[in-house]
């Protein structure tokens, strides 16, 4: 025992010397210095190449099947060793591009890999922007993808949403803000006591009929907002369908009279 700690031998298994450690450090301690672990680790071998020596560090002999001393001798191994047959890229394939159908060449351990094949990143980038969204995959992997993002922004809820989060709470109402709901939709506030849904709609994103129509006197509908009021419809069937009350709520009324937008509630 030393200064009160029991302590043991342990040998350096770089020089061999006994030195002193706790007894929990038995198991770990290898080295009697810095010196000898920075020695130990330093290995002389012969580069693959050029048969010089050179120092290399024991884990990368042990990791490595060749050893270099330096790049010039790896790449002039590479192009001596891998002619012909030998070659990775020797056993390319003629393939068809799976956007342009153009015929090119690929190596065949890259043609095993993927079932498409594209001739530039061009190609590819149009097939993933064009075709992909509308394949089984595509759809699955947007859908998730929307629904992890919309409900990680629980914290950033607009002006309407936060003036209906402010009602629903002081009025001591339960609610969940951007609920995922049978990973199809996530709605912007789910009062689950009440079976109630409260969508909060956008006066511009959802063409509010009080300003859009085809009126004299409204703005006509744009092909974004036709397509958001059909998505609102089939949404709020679906939701209904699953035995939820829906209520879709428009922007401007919760700005001019909110007790009003929610009276069902009270």
């Amino acid at each position: 025992m030393i200064g009160g700690y029991y302590i043991v031998e342990v040998n350096c298994i770089n020089c061999s010397k006994l030195f002193l450690v706790k007894p929990y450090k038995k198991l770990t301690a290898k080295f009697c210095s810095k010196e000898c672990e920075y020695e130990y680790g330093k290995l002389e071998i012969k580069c693959d190449y050029c048969n010089k020596l050179f120092s290399q560090t024991r884990s990368q002999f042990n990791k490595n099947i060749h050893n270099f001393c330096s790049k010039e001798c790896r790449y002039n191994w590479d192009s001596e060793k891998y002619l012909g047959e030998n070659n990775p890229s020797y056993n390319s394939v003629e393939v068809q591009c799976s956007w342009c159908n153009k015929v090119f060449k690929k190596q065949f351990n890259q043609f095993k890999r993927s079932k498409l094949h594209f001739c530039c990143l061009n190609c590819k980038n149009n097939w993933m922007n064009i075709i992909y969204p509308n394949t089984p995959e595509g759809k699955l992997h947007y859908k998730t993808n929307g629904i992890n993002i919309v409900s990680s922004k629980n914290n950033k809820l607009t002006k309407p949403e936060r003036l209906t989060k402010e009602f629903l709470d002081n009025k001591n109402i339960y609610n969940i803000p951007q609920h995922a709901m049978y990973d199809k939709f996530v709605v912007d506030f789910f009062i689950p006591n009440l079976n109630i849904i409260i969508e909060v709609l956008g006066d511009y994103w959802h063409g509010n009929p009080k300003y859009y129509g085809e009126e004299e006197n409204k703005k006509k509908l744009s092909e974004l907002q036709i397509k958001n009021k059909n998505r609102d419809k089939s949404r709020k069937a679906y939701l209904e369908k699953c035995g939820h009350i829906v209520y879709m709520i428009w922007e401007t009324d919760i700005y001019n009279d909110i007790n009003n937008s929610f009276k069902f509630l009270q």
